[in-house]
């Protein structure tokens, strides 16, 4: 299975029916139903889809890591100044 050119399949299946073209609808069931099995049994995501994710996670890490920095200049501010929490 390469889920990735079966999700290719899908999205071109998807355009062409937003373009108001007729699809096989049969031919998307069994794609849709191939890429879930595929996943769920615990197999790789497509490349647009781990792609995506990668983006999502290092967005993830940058927001966590600007919060921790911004506590240890809090920290430092705090204890420059004397306070205590």
């Amino acid at each position: 299975m390469d889920p990735t050119a079966c999700l290719r399949e899908i999205r071109a299946l998807i355009r062409e029916f937003q373009a108001g073209e007729s699809i096989e609808i049969g031919r998307f069931v069994d794609l849709v139903e191939s890429l879930d099995r595929w996943i769920t049994g615990g197999g790789f995501l497509p490349r647009a889809w781990d792609r995506a994710q990668a983006k999502a996670r290092a967005m993830q890490a940058r927001t966590v890591t600007q919060a921790r920095l911004a506590q240890n200049r809090l920290a430092q501010a705090r204890t420059a100044r004397g306070w205590s929490e």
